[in-house]
């Protein structure tokens, strides 16, 4: 699975972090039910 994460030239370059931090979270949280995390593994697989 891959996530882009498009951010416009016209946000400053403070937020860009704090922006990027909290769509992939929210990404992950949208996405967490279809994802599998086997202990130990630090790259996720589908169902």
């Amino acid at each position: 699975m891959k996530m882009y994460i498009l951010i416009n030239d016209d946000v400053t370059d403070n937020f860009v972090p704090v922006i990027t931090a909290h769509a992939s979270l929210a990404c992950y949280k949208n996405m967490r039910p279809m994802l599998i995390c086997k202990p130990g593994l630090t790259a996720f697989s589908k169902k």
